[in-house]
């Protein structure tokens, strides 16, 4: 979901000691084909991958969805700063001495801090963003799945009432039988 797998790759790579003890001699990680594995993952980033291999999906009648809603990120933190903590902390920002009103409030006081915070600011965004998307398009499929689920109860619903007067019908036919029978004996 992330497309980030070649970042993770890139990583272990880099690690070279830690990628030895977890692969054998002779592996792919382990040589110098590695790279181009890395440079092949990259183009991956533009696919979007929803395999789900258990159960019931395999027959082809429910659509393939991994519900990724475990692993998304719900987390608040103290990263930003409100407009009126951004002007106090700017304001107090001229003496060393001045410490932060909130114990987790770094006061930034250099611009490549404050492009740095925006941009981590930026990335959780879009990572939210995404997340957002995802939900949304869950929210829909779970809709239109409790649609065609209610669109089949009410077609078995018709089909029981159906049996059950087809039932009665053939109760009453047979409670005839049983009576002209019992006539004949």
């Amino acid at each position: 979901m992330e497309k980030r797998i070649s970042d993770y790759i890139t990583t272990a790579l880099r690690d070279t000691r830690t990628t030895r003890r977890f692969y054998d001699d002779g592996a792919i990680m382990l040589r110098e084909e590695s790279t181009l594995l890395v440079g092949m993952l990259i183009g991956l980033g533009a696919i979007d991958f929803s395999f789900c291999l258990k159960g019931e999906v395999m027959d082809g009648k429910v659509p393939a969805v991994i519900d990724y809603t475990p692993y998304l990120k719900f987390t608040q933190s103290y990263d930003y700063l409100s407009e009126e903590e951004e002007r106090g902390s700017m304001g107090s920002s001229t003496s060393e001495d001045s410490s932060p009103e909130h114990p987790y409030l770094p006061l930034v006081t250099d611009e490549d801090s404050w492009y740095n915070k925006w941009r981590k600011m930026e990335q959780k965004f879009r990572i939210v963003y995404a997340q957002k998307g995802y939900l949304e398009e869950l929210v829909r499929l779970r809709e239109s799945q409790l649609k065609d689920l209610e669109a089949e109860n009410k077609r078995l619903k018709l089909r029981l009432e159906e049996a059950v007067v087809q039932n009665q019908l053939e109760k009453r036919e047979l409670e005839g039988v049983i009576l002209e029978l019992q006539e004949q004996l």
